[in-house]
């Protein structure tokens, strides 16, 4: 997708200076604006109203609220009919894994602890939505949910990335119940069978994989 100069003026964002596309994920467009002042990310789903990024708008939100380093949103809407969210862009840095599972932990335990059940989960927590930033970590792209936190945990197995230094980590700062390992399966069995249904039969042994357990 290419964003037309006319596009780009209409961004609440003064003297644009590039565009560039850059990867940020299987649903959406997303760009690298860079103007005189500063660098901003931007997400485009074309053909939507503004209230498609509202869901990740909430997300963020409440995980901001929680402590997680994530992306702040700074504007978004719709221009020439489709839906736009900007945020803040981040250079990328080395970090910590255990510094990661300290913070995973510590937001599913801010809700606990506040008497809000289930717990907040990122909702997507594989390792393409980490990143390390200014030698921290910040969790990214949220589809935000509240869940049992184990179906956070779940999602960092299936795709691989996070060591055991993050669940030594994460366990630490808020243990995890006795026998937790036996019901990842179960929350592994829907996130891949989601992705069957989203992208086809390269997931079908995955998922036959979990089926042959039970």
């Amino acid at each position: 997708m290419q964003l037309s100069n006319k596009w780009l003026s209409q961004l609440p964002v003064n003297n644009i200076v590039s565009c560039e596309t850059v990867h940020g994920g299987d649903m959406n467009e997303a760009f690298r604006i860079k103007t005189t002042e500063q660098t901003y990310f931007m997400k485009v789903q074309p053909n939507k109203p503004a209230s498609f990024f509202a869901h990740e708008k909430r997300g963020l939100a409440e995980m901001a609220k929680a402590g997680v380093n994530t992306l702040k949103v700074l504007a978004s809407g719709q221009i020439e009919g489709d839906a736009y969210l900007l945020l803040n862009w981040l250079d990328t840095s080395s970090g910590s894994q255990s510094e990661l599972g300290k913070m995973v932990a510590k937001f599913s335990d801010y809700y606990a602890k506040n008497k809000v059940e289930p717990s907040l989960c990122h909702g997507d927590l594989w390792w393409g939505n980490v990143m390390f930033a200014n030698n921290q970590p910040y969790l990214i792209d949220p589809d935000a949910v509240y869940a049992d936190r184990e179906f956070d945990l779940a999602m960092t197995t299936v795709f691989g990335g996070f060591n055991e230094e993050f669940y030594v980590a994460y366990d630490k700062t808020y243990p995890l119940k006795s026998g937790f390992e036996k019901r990842l399966n179960w929350y592994r069995f829907y996130y891949l069978c989601m992705h069957l249904d989203l992208f086809g039969e390269t997931y079908g042994p995955a998922v036959d994989g979990i089926l042959s357990n039970f």
